[in-house]
């Protein structure tokens, strides 16, 4: 990966020549860290980190992150696994940015002097102990679209697994932006459901606080209103 864009010129038999522009994905990506994550914070605690990329392209990022902010990473697995594919066997993604996530947990650690593990124990104490899964379901393209431009004003469930639903969200509370799917809360679950952008799926996360049987009648019933939905939609 180069530091600067380069241009490079090829000579073609159909045109005058080809031209490629490489650029460095990863420099600018690495360098805005810092507006996200205390990263100084993080390299003044002296932690040391080790990183499994698995396989995946994150592998590229770590030794310039390490580099860029002076953090002692060993990345104890430098395979590119190739074989790395979704379910229908084209190139795999992922739905989150696991770097982020990884340092946001380093952060919580250098901050707090406590990991995140530490830190779930003591909600878990406060609030009890929670039960999470995401599944699929299969949507064709017109359901996905309709699933993702959802209004609130289009469920028209009033309960989820029993208990009264407490919200439901199509648009971010903040500043009113479009979600891309659905979320409805309840006193101890929720749903959210949103398109996938790559497969005819679409995604169901869900939790209990009630424990596994409650969060199973909570994807039934999420799989219903998001239905139901679609067909009000005319999808």
């Amino acid at each position: 990966m180069c530091s600067n864009d380069q241009v490079l010129f090829f000579p073609s038999t159909r045109s005058p020549s080809t031209i490629l522009k490489v650029q460095d994905r990863i420099g600018p990506y690495v360098d805005d860290l810092k507006n996200i994550l205390k990263m100084d914070e993080i390299a003044g605690a002296g932690l040391k980190i080790g990183v499994d990329p698995m396989g995946g392209s994150g592998l590229y990022y770590w030794d310039r992150i390490a580099d860029t902010y002076g953090l002692n990473i060993e990345v104890v697995n430098k395979e590119v696994d190739p074989t790395f594919l979704r379910q229908d066997s084209t190139v795999w993604t992922t739905d989150k940015d696991g770097i982020i996530m990884n340092l946001l947990a380093a952060e919580i650690m250098a901050v707090t002097g406590k990991d995140p593990a530490e830190h779930y124990k003591d909600l878990e104490d406060l609030f009890g102990s929670p039960v999470y899964e995401r599944i699929d379901a299969p949507a064709n393209p017109a359901q996905k679209k309709a699933l993702k431009e959802l209004s609130a004003d289009m469920i028209q469930a009033s309960t989820l697994a029993g208990e009264p639903i407490e919200t439901i969200l199509t648009r971010a509370p903040g500043n009113n932006e479009p979600i891309g799917g659905l979320k409805m809360v309840a006193e101890n679950g929720w749903f959210a459901a949103r398109p996938s952008g790559t497969e005819d799926i679409y995604k169901i996360y869900a939790e209990s606080f009630k424990g596994r049987e409650h969060l199973k009648q909570i994807q039934e019933e999420a799989r219903e209103v998001v239905s139901k939905a679609m067909e009000s939609a005319g999808a």
